[in-house]
Parts: C-alpha cells; structure tokens; sequence
C-alpha cells in the first residue's frame, strides 16, 4: 500500500466529511451560520498577551492552549486504522463472517 494523501483525524472530522458527501449544501450553510461563532470566546485576554499577528511570539510557544487538560488521549482510532487498513478490515470481516455463523447456528436450532 502507498501511504494515504487524507486522513481523517477525529470523530468530528469523520462527522464533517460524510456529511459533507452527503448533503454539501446543508453543511455550507450551516458552517457558514455557526463556523465564525464558534472560534470565538468571551474570554477578556490580559492587555500584555503575547500574538501573532504580524510577528512570531518569542519564546517556546506551539499548538497549545485551553484545550489542553481536556483530554488527556494519546491515540486515536481513526489514525490507527488508516496506519493498518488491512488488519483492520480483516478484522471487521472476520466479525461480519463470525456473527453470520453464530446467527445462522441459532436459526437451525
């Protein structure tokens, strides 16, 4: 296998890409309604708060904030079952097949 050009990181983003393919227009227009509102906080910064608007801030600053203590996770599934496509669908063959049998066994009896 090639390595993958997309992954899907998240369950949101599984929910928006599907969901995109299913109705785009729909999805348009709700983000459009709810996206610009929902990057924003009623939380007042302090006056000297560092940006980065014009300039890099100083200092050992990366992709950290008040999310951060929300979830602890270190994985996630979708990035485990695009690393391992083949096992994973062997697996969900293997539970399809399983659970064929066992209701087949239970319709004979």
């Amino acid at each position: 296998f090639h390595p993958r050009r997309q992954i899907w990181v998240g369950f949101p983003t599984v929910v928006a890409v599907l969901a995109n393919r299913i109705a785009p227009g729909l999805i348009d227009r709700y983000l459009a309604k709810s996206g610009y509102e929902g990057q924003l906080t009623d939380t007042v910064q302090p006056a000297d708060a560092p940006n980065n608007l014009f300039d890099p801030v100083p200092g050992p600053y990366a992709a950290h904030g008040r999310f951060d203590s929300r979830h602890p996770r270190t994985g996630s599934w979708e990035m485990f079952t695009s690393r391992h496509r083949t096992a994973f669908w062997a697996c969900v063959l293997i539970g399809v097949a399983t659970a064929t049998h066992l209701m087949a066994k239970r319709l004979r009896i």
